[in-house]
């Protein structure tokens, strides 16, 4: 799992929104946002540093 987050920290959390988003419009269902990415592109945060910390 770490590692899928951090492919996705690279490529940037607000330009995999972006994308989701333009996915959405095609089929809203299977392309919803989810409410953490979200979050973190609202707030300029990756992912690994919305993560619990253990």
């Amino acid at each position: 799992m770490a590692r899928r987050l951090s492919f996705a920290d690279s490529l940037g959390v607000k330009a995999i929104v972006a994308q989701l988003e333009i996915l959405a419009r095609e089929d809203p269902v299977a392309w919803k946002v989810s409410p953490l990415l979200r979050r973190c592109a609202e707030a300029g945060q990756s992912l690994a540093e919305a993560r619990p910390k253990q």
